[in-house]
């Protein structure tokens, strides 16, 4: 049981990484978008 929870929280903690380094890109893209289309 301790060592599933274990697991959970360490998948959740890299799931959590993940998504903030796409997050990331994305918002870089967005922003990228908006100068190309301004220009």
């Amino acid at each position: 049981m301790f060592k599933h929870t274990n697991t959970l929280l360490y998948f959740c903690l890299k799931l959590q990484k993940y998504i903030k380094i796409n997050i990331q890109r994305y918002i870089y893209t967005f922003i990228l978008l908006r100068v190309y289309t301004y220009i």
